[in-house]
């Protein structure tokens, strides 16, 4: 199975900051910390990125060559094969969990007498045709959104700021009010949402012009996403409280739906949507890129653009059926997605970086020295 795109470091870094950006300001599992939430988003990431730093390791020491295949001959055809089914299905909760996250914004903020299933089945068709276009494609997409976004998250976080009497500084204290366990508590689930969901990024790792460099993109990418997760939280807090941002379903949209100055500019709540979708879209259509290339991989399929449309359709119906409604979904990211992602995005990554360590393998091992196309698998 052959992918010929390749992609820069700079493309990158932008895809990876629109990937963990994607749906974590439309929709962010407060979790018991409170005020504190803004320390624990820096607690996750700092925790994420010491689990990038073996993700990275993982994939340089088989440099241009796919996870799917590493893994299964790391561990063997059986526990390997195993281990790459379950991360795929993995995967597909996921990728379901994002749509279904955009298709309830609009079903709540836009068409509320629409059915859901429309916005699924569209979104869906659209992500699978970005998809078939390449990862090339995907993080050229990413590299144009990317100044669009950050530029209106900032404007409307300053709209916020500047309309008189909605900001409260005072909600933002104390620091460490929530206390010590609720703090750990929230940090594990950020550790897993939005950080650990990086772990699809080792996908693109064979199709960089420059894979040994990667590490400065990623890094980078986690600390921009960082400041903005941290700026847009505190943001939200001061406006709504820490009580109050716990029981709405989109805090961020909450927030924007608040700003009045001067009795002239107000609304802009579309300005919101409207990056939301993009950034969303964006993480779509790579996590279905990815968990397609991935099977082709598995099946040593010759092209894996077959499989992109059977896989769309899936995601629409899985992000349907997985949960009856959005305070299902918000209490799953609460209180289980944390444990349940764990051995997929963590401990499997640990278990193959360890075996191959102690058997001594590498990308060398695996092509037996020959130079191969990037990105054959």
């Amino acid at each position: 199975m052959r992918e010929d795109g390749i992609i820069s470091l700079q493309q990158l870094t932008a895809l990876s900051i629109m990937y963990l950006i994607g749906r974590s300001t439309l929709t962010f599992p407060i979790g018991p910390a409170a005020q504190d939430i803004w320390l624990t988003i820096i607690f996750g990431a700092l925790l994420a990125g010491l689990m990038m730093w073996f993700w990275i390791s993982l994939g340089l020491r088989f440099e241009n060559t796919n996870p799917v295949v590493y893994t299964r001959i790391t561990l063997g055809n059986f526990l390997g094969t195993l281990l790459i089914v379950l991360y795929l299905l993995f995967l597909l909760q996921l990728t379901a969990g994002v749509l279904r996250n955009i298709c309830e914004l609009y079903v709540t903020s836009i068409m509320p007498a629409t059915p859901i299933i429309v916005f699924a089945g569209i979104t869906a068709f659209l992500a699978a045709l970005a998809a078939r276009g390449g990862l090339e494609n995907i993080a050229r997409l990413a590299e144009l959104i990317l100044p669009w976004h950050i530029g209106n998250m900032l404007l409307l976080t300053v709209f916020v700021l500047a309309t008189p009497g909605l900001p409260h500084p005072e909600y933002l204290f104390p620091v460490f009010g929530s206390g010590w366990i609720n703090i750990l508590r929230s940090t594990l689930i950020h550790f897993a949402f939005p950080f650990m969901e990086a772990s699809a990024l080792v996908f693109t790792l064979p199709f960089l012009n420059h894979p040994r460099n990667c590490k400065k993109s990623i890094y980078t990418a986690m600390a921009i996403v960082t400041l903005i997760l941290v700026l847009t939280n505190i943001r939200n807090i001061m406006v709504l409280g820490p009580q109050g941002i716990s029981r709405v379903n989109f805090p961020f949209l909450t927030t924007i739906q608040l700003v009045d100055i001067g009795a002239f500019l107000e609304r802009v709540d579309p300005i919101a949507i409207f990056i939301w979708t993009l950034g969303t879209f964006v993480k779509l259509s790579f996590l279905v890129y990815v968990i397609s290339i991935g099977w082709a991989s598995l099946f040593a399929l010759a092209d894996y653009r077959p499989l992109v449309f059977p896989i769309s359709l899936l995601t629409a119906t899985v992000s349907i059926i997985l949960y009856e409604n959005y305070a299902q979904m918000k209490d799953f990211y609460l209180t289980t997605y944390p444990f349940y992602s764990l051995p997929f995005q963590v401990l499997g990554p640990l278990l193959v970086l360890t075996i191959a360590k102690i058997r001594g393998l590498s990308g060398d091992n695996i092509y037996k020295g020959k130079k191969k196309d990037r990105g054959q698998v």
